[in-house]
């Protein structure tokens, strides 16, 4: 049988690895008093503004997952689109802002970003001046060199420092995936865990949002904005061209013969929805795996509104999707 594994960071921390963000903001955070302040990682996280954010507000809203994260990423550039958009029209004489008309989140991402003195309530003049108005560039910049910034801390972390911290990884392989004996891989991760513990060959990995390999990693939103493209930088179908990440709408699985297209560790979030969407596009069965009720329940409900309630209905009945407990 020709199987198809699609897999998502639930795949890397069933192996062990500490590849949740929050394991990586946790690890930023324990690593404050590290003597080696010298190296590449520690000068970035220092500086970067989204984990100063997360940091800094962490008892707020602190992401767990990627998904998480990725939705608060959204949250945060479009708080910033927010603020420049009106602040033509939030200027007193005197040039300041009315703090009194935005709100208290919103002046923590402008002034955790420094785009402005909040205290003064003045913005820095790189991107603002009374008489040129907002200059977009300038903003789009700052927002870009710090996903830009963070993206490289990531790379480093996944590549360097995950596989040293991550204490339960002993190299264990699960019969369950193995029984899945997949002709391909579909990728929602940068690792290559398929490869160094089930030798699956790198040539049958498709990586769509890029891989440490190449360091072409996609992180990212989901967005299908057409109008707006002030910050296209942060969207994940531009990204994955920018990146010249694998592509998956060329697969064509008709000439795997039984094939079955096995989902495992992937959420199902929307922030994904498009690929996903994608996937199940193929006139194949599709099973999916889940940890427990809580995580089958939040599969089910992410699906439903990814492919529609018309066609989950019609493909749960007929048994072409199918749901399977993950083994212990």
């Amino acid at each position: 049988m020709g199987n198809v594994l699609v897999i998502g960071n639930g795949y890397d921390l069933a192996h062990g690895m500490k590849t949740r963000y929050s394991d990586f903001v946790d690890f930023v955070v324990a690593s404050k008093n590290v003597k080696n302040k010298d190296s590449e990682f520690y000068k970035i996280v220092d500086d970067n503004c989204f984990v100063r954010y997360f940091i800094k507000y962490r008892d707020d809203y602190y992401p767990q997952n990627w998904c998480d994260f990725e939705s608060t990423m959204r949250y945060i550039v479009d708080q910033v689109n927010l603020f420049f958009t009106n602040l033509p029209n939030n200027i007193n004489k005197d040039y300041r802002f009315n703090a009194s008309d935005i709100s208290v989140a919103q002046l923590k991402i402008i002034k955790c970003f420094g785009f402005a003195n909040v205290e003064l309530k003045l913005v820095q003049p790189r991107y603002f001046e009374p008489a040129l108005g907002v200059k977009w560039e300038n903003v789009v910049l700052k927002m870009r060199e710090e996903l830009d910034a963070l993206r490289r801390a990531l790379h480093i972390y996944l590549n360097e420092i995950a596989p040293l911290i991550s204490e339960d990884f002993d190299g264990k392989v699960y019969d369950q995936i193995k029984e899945i004996n997949p002709e391909i891989i579909i990728s929602f991760n940068y690792t290559d865990t398929p490869a160094r513990l089930y030798e699956i060959s790198r040539g049958n990995i498709r990586y769509v949002h890029g891989n440490l390999l190449d360091g072409n990693i996609v992180l990212g939103y989901e967005d299908n904005d057409e109008e707006d493209h002030k910050f296209i930088f942060f969207k994940k179908y531009f990204q994955r061209v920018q990146n010249r990440t694998e592509r998956i709408n060329d697969l064509d699985f008709s000439h795997i013969k039984d094939c079955v297209i096995h989902f495992y560790g992937l959420s199902m979030d929307l922030t994904d929805g498009e690929i996903i969407r994608d996937i199940f596009k193929q006139d194949v069965p599709f099973v999916i795996y889940y940890l427990n009720q809580t995580d089958y329940e939040s599969k089910l409900v992410n699906l439903i509104k990814i492919i529609g309630k018309r066609d989950f209905i019609e493909s749960y009945d007929s048994g072409k999707i199918s749901f399977v407990e993950i083994k212990k």
